[in-house]
């Protein structure tokens, strides 16, 4: 759930870009992936709170509000140190 410019800075590969600005006009594009645990993040969390309990509400089993993506960045890189 980053903006444009948030996304140009830094992101992951694996990452599914969705303009923050633009949920929840673009919300059918996320059904595809409803049976998949969906991992949000955004600059300080705040957004993606926002959108995963929009989600939740329209019946997505699995949302996690991964908060700031810089304390995603570190997990993940202290994860793969293990």
């Amino acid at each position: 759930m980053r903006t444009p410019e948030e996304w140009a800075d830094s992101c992951f590969a694996e990452a599914v870009f969705l303009d923050a600005r633009e949920f929840p006009a673009r919300f059918e594009e996320l059904l595809a992936h409803k049976d998949k645990t969906l991992v949000l993040f955004c600059r300080s969390g705040g957004r993606s709170e926002k959108v995963g309990s929009f989600l939740i509400g329209k019946g997505f089993p699995s949302v996690v509000n991964g908060g700031a993506f810089t304390d995603l960045l570190a997990f993940k890189e202290h994860s793969a140190s293990k």
